[in-house]
């Protein structure tokens, strides 16, 4: 982000609330890894919420849980197929975290002044 963007301070705040959790971690870089960062119509393109959960070692019922989390925050988007729920990744929330991330990389690297720690006597 540059200097002269606000970050939207609870957007973030709730995306790192959804993924608070290590299973909606899993699941997000599941997706990531199976399917790319781009949703798209094709089926080779996006992950159905049960074969999350086998690849996961966890029940549908978990994952189904996880994955609602994940979609209410907007990290994921989610389309009916039949009776199979498909899952991706939304890419402008992956560059809104990375773009977050980065500024507090940058304000990090230029302020070597920590503000947390007592002064000494």
């Amino acid at each position: 982000m540059s200097n002269n963007r606000t970050i939207d301070e609870a957007r973030i705040a709730d995306l790192c609330k959804a993924l608070s959790s290590p299973h909606r971690v899993r699941i997000l870089s599941t997706l990531l890894s199976c399917c790319g960062s781009a949703c798209a119509t094709d089926e080779e393109f996006a992950a159905c919420v049960g074969d999350i959960a086998q690849g996961l070692g966890v029940s549908p019922s978990t994952v189904s849980h996880h994955v609602k989390e994940l979609r209410l925050a907007g990290l994921i988007q989610c389309n009916r197929n039949g009776q199979r729920i498909e899952c991706c990744v939304d890419p402008a929330v992956l560059n809104l975290l990375h773009e977050f991330t980065t500024q507090l990389t940058q304000q990090a690297a230029n302020s070597p002044v920590c503000i947390c720690k007592e002064p000494s006597p």
